[in-house]
């Protein structure tokens, strides 16, 4: 069985609001994260990450999709800003890895099978399409990081890497800080497997 260290690093673009959320959630035998993106940025794109959040933690366990389906429906509701948003969950004993993204979140897997995982298009709240969950296998010494765009697109691969040793709080904080772009917020989810 695997074990799964995590870390996790939010920064605002103004002081008192952040429209990035992150959450992660560690079961027995099971790790699930979650990572919002409010369009915008400031006191409304904030109101809509802490609905997500929200309602993250007010449904244990439900699945993927009915979870997007709940937040597009809140946030309808409640007349806020539309999100993008990027789900894993990680299977200690299966060692598997079933995610969802949508909209312009990035997950990527560093290690001896690095990949980028495929973000459907749409944003949870406004231009809703139902997504649908994709699986994964993942081993001992991958990394995997979930970020939004608060991140420069031009960041290659490489450049992280350079940031991958430390724990995954540290890494997760390194990556924001190298690489944010100063015109939004951001934020960064990093999951280290280990045996």
């Amino acid at each position: 069985m695997i074990s799964i260290d995590t870390g996790m690093f939010v920064k605002s673009l103004e002081p008192d609001f952040c429209g990035d959320a992150a959450v992660i959630k560690k079961y027995e035998n099971r790790t699930r994260c979650f990572l919002f993106d409010a369009l915008g940025h400031g006191e409304e794109a904030w109101k809509s990450a802490e609905l997500c959040v929200s309602l993250v933690n007010d449904s244990n366990m439900i699945d993927f999709v009915a979870l997007a389906k709940l937040i597009h429906n809140g946030i309808k509701a409640k007349r806020v800003r539309g999100v993008v948003a990027g789900f894993c969950e990680i299977d200690h004993s299966a060692q598997k890895m079933e995610y969802l993204a949508m909209g312009d979140i990035s997950i990527r897997i560093f290690g001896p099978n690095r990949t980028n995982l495929v973000s459907f298009p749409g944003i949870i709240g406004e231009v809703y399409r139902t997504p649908f969950v994709r699986k994964t296998d993942v081993f001992p010494g991958d990394i995997i990081v979930l970020n939004s765009d608060g991140l420069r697109n031009s960041v290659a691969e490489n450049e992280i890497q350079k940031f991958l040793s430390g724990s995954a709080e540290q890494t997760a904080r390194q990556i924001v800080t190298n690489f944010r772009r100063e015109t939004d917020d951001a934020s960064c989810i990093v999951l280290k497997v280990n045996k």
